[in-house]
């Protein structure tokens, strides 16, 4: 099957963030790799948070649910890259993989994300949002406040974001949220 290198590249970025180091939870020391509808989804978790990207596939879906211990980015130069698995090996690109079947040992986080409701969504510019939060470093907590006028309703009502620091950073930043439809 055939992904873009760009989305493959840009997936394993953000699930490398989260996958976890702990010995003792030996699943979540993985990526978990899993044929979804028209795509391919990556997550991991370190128990703290989940990171999921999705590629889409370009051509020739192939079903498997496998954990890997790590992946590797890609050149920048290909546009689209190959993904198979042959004797026993995860193939991407040129490099080889070790995998082992998932049989429900990663968590099931289609349980856990909600599922996409168009009454409870809200999209902001991905820009505000991560300038409100870069401020805040490392080891800081905050606080997500969202708000609606209830007395008119609707998702056209919602107020700014606030973000709130707890412990560390104590600033407050709000962003508002974009309309979508």
């Amino acid at each position: 099957m055939n992904i873009y290198a760009k989305e493959f590249n840009s997936a394993v970025a953000n699930v490398s963030k989260a996958v976890s180091k702990d010995e003792y939870r030996p699943t979540l020391c993985k990526i978990h790799i899993q044929s979804v509808d028209d795509g391919i989804m990556f997550e991991s978790s370190d128990g703290f948070r989940i990171h999921r990207s999705t590629c889409y596939i370009i051509d020739n879906c192939q079903e498997f649910d496998i954990l890997v211990d790590h992946l590797d980015k890609v050149p920048t130069d290909v546009e689209v890259i190959s993904i198979s698995i042959k004797d026993n090996k995860l193939v991407i690109y040129d490099k080889s993989y070790n995998f082992e079947q998932n049989e429900g040992k990663f968590l099931k986080s289609e349980e856990i994300f909600p599922k996409r409701n168009k009454e409870m969504c809200i999209s902001f510019n991905a820009k505000y949002l991560k300038d409100a939060l870069q401020q805040f470093k490392s080891g800081d907590f905050i606080e997500l406040q969202f708000e609606q006028d209830f007395k008119t309703g609707g998702i056209d009502n919602l107020k700014p974001i606030t973000i709130r620091g707890l412990r560390g950073c104590c600033s407050t930043n709000m962003v508002l949220p974009v309309r979508t439809g």
